[in-house]
């Protein structure tokens, strides 16, 4: 053996252009890049002392640098059919550094599973992973800038598509409406805005979306659509879309977590209503206007957040119908107007909070919400109600109303019919704690007011101090 390896340095020492190392009992191969500062060299083939040895390499890892006459080499690149037809390589680790993968680099390697492109690479030659079956995950770095035809072709297994890189429209040869156990995208739009012809293929196990950026069009939400009995997350947040078309995502039963564009100024007609499993909502600040049904049927959901910055201004119309996990709702600053039936059928709503702008609740606002407990309305003026805006309301609740205002509101034909009673006299957390069925007292110590009940000591938050 001795003898041989003596042979293969003689050799390769005769050939200025290339240079070697031993990995286990593998004999790697490198193409000299460049002979002077800075050196570099790329991966150009494995030569095993057997060929079975090189076909049934299970596993590799390229290396970053590699010594040859005492210099050492940095590994740069991976060349034309560096690992082409390694039938049994289930997993490769391309490191940092690595910018070109070349023309089959690694095709037919049919038991590779999953591939990570690093950031540093910029160009994946033809065919450069084509035919590797079995690959389930693909990651490809932010900075590839060209990819081959072919170079992800004949690969219908994949479960996890990962596009970190902006340059890149699309491609070659490679749709993700053909990838049928699709599970995972995190891309750019450009990815999801796939054919109207495609959409009839696209995946229907689709769980995790994530868009980095980009406009989506009508027909990725068609995608997602196709998809609306597994999808459960969806970030739009850094897509670049301003509008949505109505019902982009009506009737995806199981999403949990929904995150909106973060310039979108309206929220569309129906545009995720009946979303059932949705819990809760997070408005973007640029949001304008909720429009009419827009979260109608969202039977689950419990929490809509807006922004303290918002620029709402509308509730549309059956908005927020059924929405019957809703406990509490407070209604920004800037809205003037709450639609039609913008919150009928909440019957789980128990508190309410309308903004000082607020001009007007239409009819059946805020009907059938049986158990409601009571409301803050911080208007100057009385916004108008309507006979029905409270229907099946029970009028014996406390509206708490700014102090000034408290005589304008009972001279209201609609608001007087409820116990109008100045903000300043709403129950604190202290009251709540204060229960006339126990023994308890205020007391002021060291600047705060505290209570104490049963031998314990409370804040004006209701919590327990020592």
């Amino acid at each position: 053996m001795k003898k041989l390896v003596s042979l293969f340095v003689a050799i390769f020492a005769t050939i200025a252009l290339w240079a070697f190392d031993f990995v286990g009992d593998n004999f790697l191969c490198y193409n000299i890049t460049s002979s002077s500062e800075p050196y570099t060299v790329e991966v150009t083939c494995q030569v095993s002392f057997s060929r079975e040895n090189y076909y049934g390499i299970s596993s590799f890892t390229i290396p970053t640098a590699v010594e040859h006459d005492g210099i050492t080499y940095a590994v740069t690149g991976i060349d034309d059919r560096a690992f082409l037809n390694c039938f049994a390589l289930k997993s490769i680790t391309i490191p940092e550094g690595i910018t070109n993968i070349g023309t089959i680099a690694f095709e037919n390697c049919k038991a590779l599973t999953s591939i990570t492109i690093p950031n540093s690479v910029t160009n994946i030659g033809q065919s450069a992973f084509g035919n590797d079956s079995s690959l389930t995950s693909i990651t490809i770095g932010k900075g590839v800038i060209n990819i081959g035809s072919r170079a992800f072709s004949r690969i219908e297994n994949l479960t996890k598509f990962i596009c970190l890189s902006p340059h890149l429209t699309s491609i070659p040869e490679f749709s993700l409406s053909d990838q049928a156990h699709l599970d995972t995208v995190i891309a750019y739009a450009s990815f999801l805005n796939i054919s109207e012809e495609s959409l009839t293929n696209a995946s229907k196990q689709l769980q995790y979306v994530s868009v980095l950026g980009g406009e989506l069009k009508d027909n990725a939400f068609g995608f997602f659509r196709r998809s609306n009995k597994t999808l459960k997350v969806l970030d739009l947040t850094n897509s670049t879309n301003t509008t949505l078309s109505d019902e982009m995502l009506r009737n995806c039963h199981t999403i949990e977590e929904l995150y909106l564009p973060s310039n979108l100024t309206h929220i569309p007609y129906m545009g995720v209503a009946e979303c059932v499993k949705l819990p809760s909502i997070t408005i973007p600040a640029s949001v304008v206007e909720i429009e009419g049904r827009a979260f109608e049927n969202c039977r689950m959901l419990s929490s809509v957040n807006f922004a303290e910055d918002g620029a709402v201004t509308t509730i549309g119309d059956w908005a927020f119908y059924n929405c019957h996990e809703l406990t509490n709702i407070t209604i920004p600053e800037g809205v003037t107007e709450i639609g039609h039936a913008a919150f009928y059928g909440c019957t789980y709503l128990t508190e309410i909070t309308l903004p000082s702008t607020i001009q007007e609740v239409a009819d059946n606002g805020f009907a059938l919400c049986g158990k409601l407990q009571k409301m803050h309305v911080k208007a100057m003026n009385p916004p108008t109600i309507h006979a029905k805006t409270f229907y099946e309301v029970n009028r014996k609740i406390p509206v708490y109303v700014p102090d000034e205002v408290v005589e304008d509101y009972k001279a209201d034909p609609y608001w007087k019919e409820f116990l109008i009673i100045g903000e300043s006299k709403a129950p604190t957390a202290v009251d709540n704690v204060l229960s006339p069925n126990t023994n308890s007292e205020k007391i002021f110590r060291n600047g705060q007011i505290l209570v104490i009940r049963d031998g314990k000591t409370y804040n004006v938050m209701g919590m327990e101090v020592k």
